[in-house]
Formats: structure tokens, sequence, C-alpha cells
């Protein structure tokens, strides 16, 4: 009988106590039910156990520091599993101030209802929010942030089955030191490290002296390596350090080899090598780390593909005899207008659209006519192809950025590129691995240039020229144009025809140099260039034998191949051209680039930039100023030409690029053409120049105002310009002659 007593208050206290966590469970727990837990998943997440390590940062800090954990965009989330189904009464939070931060629940862990979404709040950084009033259950919480300004970040995240005594509860606090200064200060370290190793390390030294130089460089890249793994992806002005601490590095592995020989001289394997990593460096920055730069909205994550570049090429080069270089806004907002219910021109009226014929800034009411009429231009199937692929681009770019592109000047290729780009497009429809195939053609075609540089030049000189393609900041302008399609061939046409001028294949190079002109004109300064030296040997003849060159004796000169090349080429490219495209095609490319030439921009850089800037006054300046302006380019000119004199045609080509935005006026990305100016010369101060360039221009990624960003870049080119161009002036034997000749010298 005691035993069954004993069992029956057994049972009975078992109840109550089932009972009571039955009932404890129905109210929730009034401690923090994430404190110390870990993920059982997260999506593209920083450091996601930081969410819950029971330290936040004080209000108002920076949003990204080492205390906090980065969301990576709308798509990312921490999914937490408590155990078993729980009450959900309270919650508490501290994340970026202007950005949405939700707390779903879930029973399965797929399915997730929305139990609190955390607004903006008022004041600046981190900024905590906090609701007592929540009533939700669930085995899983998932956390997710969108809106504000894409910058999401939480410190740290706390959640309540019922609302704790003391709420919120007390939290210790600490201060955050922000991701990107640690990167900065890592790579600075770094840098100093290469530097210190390429200044010290000698021909002859002995194996602990190097090895004591090569452990400070590993301990350095170590901190840089750990520092880059928690602020990933890296932000755009660590990626802009990197870019300009590798190019100071380059320059002194450069001036460390000039030095000279001696018990001193340069360990030059020591150097290579440094140049060699610097170099490779310097192309991985040119892609962004390789980390995706752009976004993309359909697929609600990252790309390597550039969709803002292609909003404007792709349909106007796949439908170019539909809409030439003007009408592709037009039909954008018409096919815009079919494929949305309820819009039209008057719900869209006051968005901002440029007039691409005339180039002047228009809305989409006062485009009306030309939307209207754009439909016209195609015919049904080849409309509906056209919807289907506007529609797809702006998928995938949002669209509120896609019209916001309209403020662009559209493209503006020759109708060379048209022509091919035309032919490419039309066998790929618009995805994303289509645009990701594509995007391959100008990492190959730059990949196969810096080879043949290698081959002929020499590997320091492809180093070099690595360095300054990768670390120069005129590329920039938000971004790169990395991840695009067909946007550096013309670039690395013209590399491909400095090697073979270099290996005397006059005719290929000349065909090269016209292949690089008919695509983005620029580069006709460079067979400008090549002419430079047949010049001066007409002059030399001329004063040693008292009259000029015969035609016969002018054809045996290099130049002329080169200019058969070059002219049988345009001729191929031309018809070419005109048999893909319109006939009417080059007129109306003509008329832009007048057109766009004719006015003030922010990001172009010139002599025109230099003496008038970039201001809507930059006209009125120019005619004021316009004496200055011609003793500008005579002077430059000058002193191309002096040093071209005795040079070989691969050289002097490269120096005829000197003249592009002496007498053009290119916008910032154009002036990409420095990488290869280190091929003017094996000259230690001219490569430092450029180098120097490149590492001082990460002072103008600083500069917010984009006039003055651009305005101080020009500043910077120029100055290179004319240390290179004294330097090579100087070397000529007739200004050795001179110099020697000269008092007081």
């Amino acid at each position: 009988m005691q035993h069954l007593r004993a069992a029956w208050v057994a049972v009975v206290a078992a109840a109550l106590v089932l009972g009571s966590g039955s009932s404890a469970r129905a109210q929730g727990s009034k401690s923090n039910l994430l404190q110390n837990l870990k993920p059982s998943r997260s999506h593209n997440v920083l450091n996601p156990g930081r969410l819950t390590d029971n330290t936040a940062a004080a209000d108002g800090s920076f949003w990204d520091t080492d205390l906090t954990s980065r969301f990576n965009g709308p798509e990312a989330f921490v999914i937490y599993d408590l155990g078993s189904e729980q009450h959900i009464g309270a919650a508490w939070l501290q994340g970026d101030n202007n950005d949405v931060y939700e707390l779903g629940a879930s029973s399965d862990g797929e399915r997730f209802t929305t139990v609190w979404r955390a607004g903006p709040v008022g004041g600046a950084g981190l900024r905590a929010r906090q609701s007592d009033r929540l009533e939700g259950t669930g085995r899983y919480l998932r956390i997710s942030a969108s809106g504000g300004d894409g910058s999401y970040s939480l410190s740290e995240v706390q959640v309540f089955g019922q609302t704790p005594d003391v709420f919120p509860p007390p939290l210790a606090q600490a201060e955050g030191l922000p991701l990107g200064q640690s990167v900065r200060d890592n790579t600075l370290v770094f840098g100093l490290a290469l530097m210190v190793l390429v200044a010290l390390a000698y021909r002859g030294m002995p194996r602990w002296w190097l090895g004591v130089l090569l452990a400070a460089v590993a301990i350095a890249l170590l901190s840089l390596w750990k520092a880059l793994a928690n602020d990933w992806p890296a932000g755009t002005r660590e990626v802009s350090l990197i870019r300009g601490v590798l190019a100071a590095v380059a320059a002194v592995a450069v001036a460390r080899e000039a030095l000279g020989g001696g018990r001193w001289a340069a360990q030059r394997t020591i150097t290579g090598a440094v140049l060699g990593f610097c170099g490779i460096g310097a192309f991985a920055a040119f892609y962004n780390l390789v980390q995706p730069q752009f976004t993309d909205a359909g697929r609600h994550t990252t790309t390597f593909v550039h969709y803002y570049d292609l909003r404007q090429y792709y349909t106007t080069a796949k439908y170019f005899r539909e809409v030439g270089y003007g009408g592709m806004f037009a039909a954008d907002v018409a096919a815009y207008l079919e494929d949305t219910p309820g819009a039209s021109v008057d719900s869209m009226g006051s968005h901002i659209m440029r007039d691409l014929v005339t180039l002047r800034t228009s809305t989409v009411a006062r485009e009306r006519a030309a939307i209207a009429g754009s439909k016209a231009r195609f015919s049904p199937e080849r409309w509906e192809a056209y919807k289907r692929d506007a529609r797809a681009i702006r998928e995938a770019m949002g669209t509120e950025e896609y019209f916001a592109m309209m403020r662009d000047h559209g493209a503006n290729a020759t109708p060379v590129w048209m022509a091919l780009a035309h032919l490419l497009f039309s066998a790929i429809p618009p995805s994303h691995g289509g645009f990701t195939f594509t995007a391959l053609f100008d990492l190959l075609l730059l990949a196969g240039m810096f080879v043949a540089i290698g081959r002929v030049y020499g590997s320091r000189t492809m180093w070099v020229c690595m360095v300054v393609f990768g670390a120069n900041d005129f590329i920039m302008f938000g971004t790169n144009w990395a991840g695009s399609t067909l946007r550096h061939d013309w670039l690395a046409y013209l590399g491909f025809a400095a090697c073979a001028l270099k290996r005397e294949k006059w005719v290929a190079g000349g065909a090269l140099l016209a292949l690089s002109t008919m695509i983005r004109a620029f580069p006709a300064l460079a067979l400008v260039g090549a002419a430079i030296p047949a010049l001066w040997t007409i002059w030399e003849h001329r004063q040693a034998q008292g009259r000029f060159p015969t035609l016969a004796e002018l054809r045996t000169q290099p130049i002329a191949r080169v200019a058969l090349g070059a002219l049988g080429a345009t001729v191929v490219l031309f018809l070419f051209s005109i048999a893909v495209l319109p006939a009417g095609a080059w007129s109306e490319w003509l008329q832009k680039v007048a057109r766009l030439s004719a006015d003030a921009h922010t990001n172009h850089i010139s002599l025109r930039t230099l003496l008038a800037g970039a201001g809507g006054d930059q006209a009125d300046l120019l005619r004021a100023r316009a004496p200055v302006f011609a003793a500008g380019a005579l002077l430059i000119t000058a002193l191309v030409a002096l040093a071209a004199r005795g040079q070989r045609l691969d050289q002097a080509a490269m120096l005829g690029l000197v003249l592009v935005p002496t007498y053009l006026y290119p916008a910032n990305y154009y002036i990409h053409i420095v990488f290869l100016l280190p091929l003017v010369a094996v000259d230690a101060v001219v490569w430092i120049a450029l180098l120097g360039l490149c590492a001082a221009q990460y002072f103008t990624v600083l500069v917010n105002d984009k006039a003055d960003h651009f305005y101080f870049a020009t500043v910077l080119l120029f100055a290179a310009f004319f240390v290179m161009l004294g330097a090579l002036v100087a070397r000529q034997p007739s200004v050795q002659r001179w110099l020697r000749s000269s008092p007081g010298t």
C-alpha cells in the first residue's frame, strides 16, 4: 500500500511539473532565447556570431565594426533553431539607423511568418529598436534586412518569450573598430613591409637576413588577410587604397633597381618578384579583388555582370537599325508602358529622360511624341523581341535603377564597334549566364595582351603595365568597367599593335592601330605618333643632303607599310560597318560625338578641363584663355615630338597617346590608355612618374565632389606627363650635347 501511495504521489508531482512547464512555455521565457546561440543556417552574413554574444555597441557608433554582423544585401539572413516551439513576446536589437530589420518565426524552418519589422529610427549610426507587444510562435527564428541605404548591420539581437522585468535588460557595450579602418591600417603596414624588403634586400646578402625580411612580409600579409576576411567584401575605399599601395611599392622597386650596382645592388630576384606580385594584385584590384561589384535585382544577389553598361549598349547595338544612337530611351519607355498595366506617359511624366539626339536633359512628358513614335520603327516581331530584352535588363537592374540611367548620354561607340556588338548580341539573349560569358571576352583579350607584352618587352615591363592598368583611378566612375562586354577591346588592340610594331610587323601593327581607332576613335593619335620618327628622318635628310627624300626613298620607310596596313584595315572595317548597319550610322555618330565634345562634363579629363574646369561656363573660359590653351597644346606637342625623335615606331605610337587628352575631350575612363605608356621606354623616371600618378590618385578618391575629384585627377595626369616627357627629352643626344655645351653645366 505504501508503494502504491508513493507511486501516486510521484505521478501527481510529475503532472504538476509538466503542467507548470507547459504553462511556462505558453507564457514564454523571460530570458533571452538567443543568448550565445549559434545560427543553424546563414547566407551572406559576415560574422553572424556577433549577433548573440551579449555585447552591443554604443548608440550612434559606426555601422560596420568588429562588434557588428554585416548583412550583404536584402537576400542575406540568419536562422536560429530554438530547439522547441517557443512563444515570442518581446524583442530588442541594435542595427544601422535607416534600415528595416525583420524577425520571422517558423515551425519547420522553411516558411516564416513576420513577427516584427523594426523600422528606421532617427539619429546616425547604430540605433536600438525594441517591442514588447509581439505575438508569434515558432521553433526557428530568421533575421533579415531590407530598405534603407543597403548598408545593413546588427550588433546584437535579443528575443524573449515574455517581457522581462527590466526591458531591455542591461547589456554590455563596447567601442568597435571600423572594419574598413582595420583593412586600411593593415594595407599600409603590408605595403611598408614590401618596401622595406625591396630596399634592404641586396645581392649576396646572407640567408638569415633574407629570412628576417620575408618573415616581416609574411606576418604583415597574414594580418591583412585576416582583416580582409573580417571585412569581406571590401569597400571601395579599401580597394582603392590597395591599388595605391601596390603602385607605391612598385615605384620603390623600380627606383631600387635603378640605383645601380656595387655592394648594395638590388637583389633583382626579389624586386622582380615584388613587381610581379604588384602586377597581379593590381589586375585583381581592377576586378574588385575578384568580388562582385554589381547587384542583380531579379536574382536578389550580387553579380560580376555590369548591367549599367549593358543597359546602354546591348539594346542599342542589337536593335541599332531601329533605335540608332538617339532612340533607345524613347523605345525603353514605350516598351515599359506596354508591359505595365496602369502605366502611362502622364503617370511617368516627371521622370528625367535625356533626349539622345540633342543630348539635352528632358522628361518623359516632354518626349511624348518620340515615345509614341518609337514602336513604328520596328516590325511586330522585332518590337516583341525588344520588349522582351528590355524587360530582362530592367528586371536585372530593378525598375528604379533602370530608369535612373536615362540621365546618361547613351551609347557612343563607333559604328564599327556597334556592328561587331550587333552580331554578338544578336546571338546572345539577355541573361545572367550569357552576359557572364560575354564579359570573359575582355578578360581574355587583356590577359592575352599582357602575355604578348611580356614576351616582346620583357616581364618587368609587363608587370609595370599591369600595375598601371589596375592601380590608376581614371577607370573609376562610381565603379569601373570590369564585367562589361567589349569595353576594353580597343585597349587590347593598342597593346597588340605596340607588340607588332616592336617586332617590326609593320602592316599588322598598322592594321591593329586602325582597328583600335575604328572602335573608339581616340587611338588615331597613336598613328600620328608613329609618324613622328619618319618626319624627323625627312628633316634630317634635308639637313644632311640639302633636299627632301624622293617618293621612292620614302616608300622604304617602315611608316609607309604601317600606313598601308592602317589604310587597308580602315577600308575593310568601314565597309563591314555599312554592310551590317544603316549607311547613315557614321554621320549620326559624328553628330553625337560633336555634341558630346561641345558641352562641359564633370568626368572628362583633358587640357580643356585643366584650364577651364568642368562647369557650365567652360566654353566662355576657354575662349578667354584660348592663347594659354594653344600655348599649352603646342608645348606638349613639341615635347612629344622631341621625345619621339630617334625612337622606335612602337614607342612613338604610344607617345602619341599623350596627345589624346591634349587635343580631345575624353571621359575619364578613356584615360585608361596611360597603362601603355610604360612601353615608351625602359626608364626609371618614366615608370616612377606613372606609378606615382597611380599612388597619388588614392587621395582623389577621398574627394566626394565629382567635379573636384576629376579636376585633381587631371592635374595629376598632366604633372606626370611633364615629368615623363621631360625625362625622355633630356635623354635625347642633341639635348645632351646642348646641355654639355651650355655655360655652367
